[in-house]
């Protein structure tokens, strides 16, 4: 099933339950997503009508679409309606407008996922607290959030018996440290050896130590991934530094960097972002990172490093990139947005999906900064 056709399944089958008390997810990027189709007329009529909506059906196949017809368990026009009346009014809040029972979101709204988290709040779950209670990856369960709170936010207890812990301090130094030797305040990788055979397996989480609990087991906050960082210079504008320069200048947007390193004069920063061209948004968040990172702006002062520049695509560039790689990927609860891109096909990915344009190869081989360029001129960006 793919990535659309099984939240609209989700859609669908979390409507029909009245009585809802909790959404689940491991990132709040999917909650907003599935909110967003309550408002889809399609999600009423299957409700009202006790039958799967023909696209989805043509999308997942007759057995699979039988199997959720008959789960449906038939008509229901009352709640249709309900559904249809949350859904026109179009004031935040639609969630406990459709589950008068909702008690709280159970989803990551911590580091990258917190902007996500934020539109949440806003909009269509106002009066919903976003819970992060789970420090978790693939390698399995780290922490504990012990006092998780509304806004999404969580410092996680690393739970002693999961895996064994060692951190990486963020400096020169290749010797990692134990438990018992961390430092509040300051920001560590994670390393791990579990018991499915990892051993000494650098995470590429970047925590912060926060205090012991009970005097023992770490607290620690996320804050980063370790590879998203750009560093031209030897600046390492970390995920974290940019999210809160983009927050500060352009607002709570989707974006997505990369290093440029193509110019005669300096390499710089390009910053794709879903929002409508302004030209000041450029000069607003170059201001914005000089102001958060000294050594960024020693680095501008010096012409070291170019003027960072914004370009303006539409939000079905993401849309378009997160469904490229759902599609490569598989599940779509696993779907992290990159804040920093390495590659230059992922510059190409996101910046082509505002619009079809020309091969950007043709026109633009092996530059990034070619590759914004080329989009700005046909179109993706005034």
């Amino acid at each position: 099933m793919d990535d659309e056709a099984a939240l609209y399944v989700h859609a669908l089958f979390a409507a029909k339950d009245a009585k809802l008390g909790m959404l689940e997810a491991n990132f709040c990027t999917l909650p907003a997503r599935l909110l967003g189709l309550l408002r889809d007329e399609r999600i009423a009529r299957d409700v009202e009508v006790g039958t799967l909506d023909a696209t989805v059906r043509a999308k997942i196949g007759d057995d699979l679409a039988d199997a959720l017809d008959a789960a449906l368990r038939g008509p229901d026009a009352a709640r249709a309606a309900q559904i249809r009346e949350a859904a026109a009014d179009a004031s935040p809040g639609l969630a406990k407008r459709v589950w008068p029972r909702l008690r709280f979101v159970l989803s990551n709204g911590t580091g990258a996922f917190a902007p996500h988290a934020q539109r949440l709040r806003e909009g269509n779950g106002r009066g919903v607290p976003v819970l992060s209670t789970v420090l978790a990856a693939s390698e399995g369960l780290m922490g504990v959030g012990l006092e998780p709170t509304d806004d999404g936010d969580s410092a996680y207890c690393l739970v002693p018996r999961a895996m064994v812990f060692e951190f990486l301090p963020l400096d020169s130094s290749n010797e990692t440290k134990l438990a018992a030797e961390l430092e509040p305040g300051q920001l560590y990788e994670l390393v791990v050896t579990t018991l499915g055979g990892l051993c000494r397996y650098r995470l590429g989480d970047i925590v912060e130590f926060v205090k012991y609990h009970q005097g023992h087991a770490p607290v620690v906050r996320f804050r980063y991934r370790a590879g998203q960082v750009l560093n031209c210079r030897g600046e390492k504008t970390s995920e974290e530094v940019l999210q809160r320069a983009v927050e500060a200048s352009l607002g709570n947007v989707d974006f997505a960097a990369f290093e440029c390193h193509d110019e005669a004069s300096a390499p710089g920063y390009d910053v794709v972002a879903a929002m409508p061209f302004d030209p000041d948004a450029s000069e607003r968040l170059d201001d914005a990172l000089r102001k958060a990172s000294p050594v960024f702006d020693t680095w501008r002062t010096k012409a070291g490093i170019a003027p960072t520049r914004v370009i303006p695509v539409g939000q079905e560039a993401f849309d378009a990139y997160r469904r490229r790689a759902c599609a490569k990927a598989g599940s779509p609860q696993q779907f992290k947005q990159p804040r920093i891109l390495r590659r230059p096909e992922d510059a190409r990915a996101l910046l082509g999906g505002a619009s079809p344009m020309p091969p950007v190869e043709a026109a633009a081989p092996g530059t990034l900064r070619a590759v914004a360029d080329f989009a700005r001129r046909h179109g993706v960006s005034p």
